[in-house]
């Protein structure tokens, strides 16, 4: 009987382990999706979303390596501190090293859904032909189904450029429970995304969501 036992187990770690290492590529491949990484060239302006310290370290070196003299910081919540995203996140690359006046800041904007509502008039008033948008890597993928269907006509170029010190490491995400979490959320609002602003606005704010 003992020795029944031991084949049982033996044949359910097996198992096991031939399911995960069978499902690690799915994994590696639903994570991958999330990530849209374009070669980038110089560009008017540079669009940081809020809010994570790793968009903003990339935004700054993105000024820093010649890509764009101007950011503009998006976000208006508050943050627990009191202060709001886009003015905490100015805070932060000034103090990196960006000049204030090289700094604009958006902030109206609550969800994702909403940068490109109040960026795109900021865009086409100043003849902006082009822009870099900064998120955090798992972000990407949503963040340029929404800014594409903005600057669809608008002859404005839209290049895409995750966070490169970001957690989400898009080949291991599923070690993690963050990552689990991101993964299941940006699916998850893609989704609610096919259905327009509308139903974007609905469901981020019966759920609690932020954008």
């Amino acid at each position: 009987m003992k020795q029944k036992r031991v084949y049982f187990w033996a044949c359910v770690v097996l198992l096991g382990l031939v399911l995960m290492v069978g499902a690690i590529p799915f994994l590696r491949a639903v994570g991958s999706f999330l990530v849209v990484k374009d070669k980038l060239q110089p560009a008017d302006i540079v669009i940081v979303l809020a809010h994570a310290q790793d968009r903003v370290a990339q935004a700054v070196q993105l000024y820093k390596e010649g890509y764009s003299k101007l950011l503009i910081m998006s976000g208006g919540r508050q943050l627990p501190s009191g202060n709001i995203e886009a003015v905490q996140m100015k805070q932060e690359a000034v103090q990196a090293g960006v000049p204030p006046d090289r700094i604009w800041l958006d902030l109206k904007t609550m969800h994702t859904f909403q940068d490109p509502i109040f960026l795109k008039p900021v865009l086409l008033s100043h003849g902006f032909k082009s822009a870099i948008v900064v998120t955090s890597p798992y972000h990407t993928r949503r963040a340029a189904m929404i800014f594409n269907r903005m600057a669809e006509k608008t002859g404005i170029k839209i290049m895409y450029c995750p966070a490169q010190n970001s957690r989400f490491d898009p080949q291991r995400w599923w070690l993690s429970c963050e990552g689990w979490k991101d993964v299941f959320w940006e699916y998850a609002k893609m989704a609610v995304n096919f259905w327009g602003t509308g139903v974007d606005n609905f469901v981020c704010r019966l759920l609690g969501l932020n954008g």
